[in-house]
C-alpha cells in the first residue's frame, strides 16, 4: 500500500531551500500509523535543517520503501525510454539511498529514494544510528545540489547519454 505524506517548510533560524509541500511516497510493509507519523516529523525536520545549508530547491520528491527495488521502479522519471534504475548489491555492500534525475515540466530535477532502514533509524535508535541516517539524507541532498549546479552551468549535460557526455567532457577538458 502506498501512502503519501507532505513535508512542510518549518520557520527556522535560517531560511531553508526545501520546496513547498514536498511529496514523500511511503511504500512501507508492516509499518504502523504511529511509525509513519513519527517518520514524517523526523523527515520534515531533517530536510528543513539540511536545506538551510544545502540547496535542495530542485528536489522533486522522495520515496521511502521497504522493497528498495520497488521504490526505484515506482518513480515517474518524466520521460520515456530511460534505462531502468539499478543499485549496488554485492558481497560487500547493498544500496540504501539514491538520487536520480527526473523531468518535471520539461526541467531536470532530482528525486531521492531511500530504503526504509535509513529512516527507521529515527525510531528509538541510538545516537550513532540517527547520525548515520542524517548523514545519508545530507549526502543525497548534496547530490541534488550538485545536479542543480551542473544543469545551471552546462544545460542538458546530465540529460545526455553517457557516451555523448564523455565525448563532450573530453572536448571541454582539452579546450577545443
Amino acid at each position: 500500500e502506498t501512502k503519501n505524506i507532505y513535508l512542510e517548510v518549518i520557520i527556522m533560524e535560517k531560511e531553508t531551500t526545501l520546496p513547498e509541500k514536498l511529496k514523500v511516497n511511503l511504500l512501507l510493509d508492516g509499518w504502523t500509523e504511529d511509525q509513519v507519523s513519527s517518520q514524517h516529523d523526523h523527515l520534515e525536520y531533517s530536510f528543513n535543517l539540511i536545506g538551510q545549508d544545502i540547496n535542495i530547491r530542485d528536489l522533486a520528491g522522495v520515496t521511502v520503501a521497504s522493497d528498495y527495488s520497488r521504490g526505484l521502479a515506482s518513480i515517474d522519471r518524466g520521460k520515456e525510454g530511460l534505462s531502468p534504475l539499478d543499485y549496488t548489491k554485492n558481497d560487500t555492500a547493498e544500496g540504501c539511498a539514491k538520487t536520480v534525475l527526473v523531468y518535471r515540466e520539461e526541467k531536470l530535477k532530482s528525486y531521492i529514494v531511500f530504503r526504509d532502514i535509513v529512516v527507521k533509524a529515527f525510531c528509538g535508535a541510538s545516537g550513532n544510528h540517527i547520525a548515520t541516517a542524517l548523514n545519508t539524507i545530507a549526502h543525497e541532498c548534496a547530490h541534488v545540489e550538485l545536479h542543480s549546479l551542473i544543469e545551471h552551468k552546462m544545460p542538458e549535460f546530465l540529460s545526455e547519454d553517457k557516451k555523448k557526455r564523455r565525448i563532450k567532457y573530453c572536448v571541454l577538458a582539452r579546450g577545443t
